[in-house]
């Protein structure tokens, strides 16, 4: 197609698209669609296709590899997904992985921040957090293999970052980790205190968590706030635990201690995922 001014395209069938880019030939794409044996997408790579309108749009087959699309309109337009993923993707997303040739990444990379970006920008936070997990997710792809002591860390910060929060657009997964968090956290302290020697009033509570273990899941969860708990709310064990001068205390104090930090942290990364998938 060659266009040289401003014109629509609506509601039709087009088997191969080759666009060539013209400076103020806005071009609109509405509805339009390609027939299900064509053999080839539609091809945008490495045009300028700031002038460029997707309105409704089945974009399953259309590649933007090594374009500039910060400043194309994406209203209400559909991405490949595959069913087992919670995330959209772009044309040729797998073949690019596949190959593993690290310019063809980088530019995967970088129409994926640019998606980002650009949905960012209309407000559409759903799809620009999908964008954002695969930057991420292609960026620790780009990662390996690399050496340096900033790779590394990098490395190990992407790793440990999509595995509690898919790079933080996950709250389910925070939820999750919370709750598993709190409950082995709580079964530890009273493991601790059983195999170092507890006190009649700490007996008494193993005896408890062990009892609802058995009889009522809820009330594991109920329970396992008592020791753990939020750093930031000290709960009636925790304060006898760190106010005990008692040796066997010790390992407690330390679980206590290093789980509420995590709560804290995992609580934090909450919010966050939970604002940028919800803002408006």
């Amino acid at each position: 197609m060659n266009f040289l001014r401003p014109s629509s395209v609506s509601r039709c069938e087009i088997d191969q698209l080759s666009y060539t880019t013209h400076a103020g030939a806005r071009l609109t794409f509405i509805s339009c669609r390609q027939p299900r044996n064509a053999k080839r997408g539609w091809n945008f790579e490495f045009q300028d296709c700031s002038e460029l309108i997707f309105l409704n749009q089945d974009l399953a087959r259309a590649s933007f590899l090594g374009s500039v699309i910060s400043k194309t309109l994406f209203e209400s337009c559909t991405w490949p997904k595959l069913p087992t993923e919670n995330y959209v993707r772009v044309y040729l997303h797998d073949e690019v992985v596949r190959s593993g040739k690290k310019e063809e990444l980088e530019a995967l990379e970088a129409l994926y921040r640019q998606l980002k970006q650009n949905q960012e920008a209309t407000r559409n936070y759903i799809e620009a957090g999908d964008f954002h997990f695969r930057e991420k997710d292609i960026r620790q792809k780009l990662l390996k293999g690399q050496k340096g002591k900033g790779v590394l860390r990098e490395r190990v910060i992407l790793w440990f970052y999509k595995g509690i929060a898919d790079f933080g657009e996950s709250y389910v997964k925070l939820w999750v980790w919370m709750v598993l968090s709190i409950i082995s956290g709580t079964a530890g302290v009273a493991l601790v205190e059983e195999i170092l020697g507890a006190s009649d009033w700490q007996f008494k509570w193993c005896e408890s968590f062990r009892t609802t273990c058995i009889l009522d899941p809820l009330q594991i969860f109920l329970k396992s706030l008592e020791p753990v708990g939020f750093v930031f709310i000290p709960s009636g064990f925790q304060r006898q635990a760190f106010s005990s001068d008692d040796p066997l205390f010790w390992l407690s104090k330390l679980v206590i201690l290093i789980l509420g930090l995590w709560l804290l942290l995992l609580a934090t990364l909450l919010v966050m995922a939970i604002r940028r998938r919800f803002r408006h």
